[in-house]
């Protein structure tokens, strides 16, 4: 009886992992974000990008400093900004809802998106809508690269484990005391 007891609390320890693992963590961690919006001005169909940061917690803002790379997409334009480009300018905040309210810009390419969906892409550091713009709606942040689980997770494993191991000892150690 002791033994099921040990392996439900294994089985409690991985749906805990499980959950934990899909929870937003509440330390840095490195993301890369999809990017994806509808065309509505200059481009048709859909962009696309990745949106890459470094010690960045979801929900909170993001500087220069967590800024790695963007990269963007669309029938009409494409490019890349990376945080050795001159001129970089990067903030904005990923919320857990896939919304995001950012602006990215180096001395060639501007990207901004906000909460509500909008998205816009020029040349310029305003969006004045210039002859090399995009622009358009629907625009949602969703993570690209599964995360490692935290070390709480791992903890809470191992323990499930650990009184699984401690089970099998004590029954294996009355069954041999039980037949001296």
């Amino acid at each position: 009886m002791k033994l099921l007891g040990a392996v439900f609390s294994l089985m409690v320890g991985i749906v805990v992992t499980g959950n934990q693992a899909r929870a937003i963590p509440v330390t840095p961690q490195n993301y890369s974000f999809n990017f994806q919006g509808a065309c509505t001005i200059d481009c048709t169909g859909l962009a696309t990008g990745v949106l890459t940061l470094q010690d960045y917690v979801i929900g909170d803002y993001f500087s220069e400093t967590n800024f790695v790379s963007l990269s963007y997409s669309s029938n009409f334009t494409q490019f890349l900004i990376t945080n050795t480009d001159p001129g970089l300018a990067a903030s904005g905040v990923i919320n857990g809802l896939g919304q995001g309210s950012v602006y990215i810009a180096n001395l060639d390419h501007y990207f901004s998106s906000s909460l509500d969906g909008f998205f816009c892409v020029d040349d310029s550091n305003f969006c004045n809508f210039s002859q090399n713009a995009d622009a358009g709606i629907e625009g949602i942040y969703s993570v690209a690269q599964s995360r490692v689980p935290e070390p709480g997770s791992l903890a809470l494993a191992a323990v499930g484990l650990a009184g699984l191991v401690l089970a099998g000892r004590r029954r294996s150690a009355r069954t041999s005391s039980a037949l001296r």
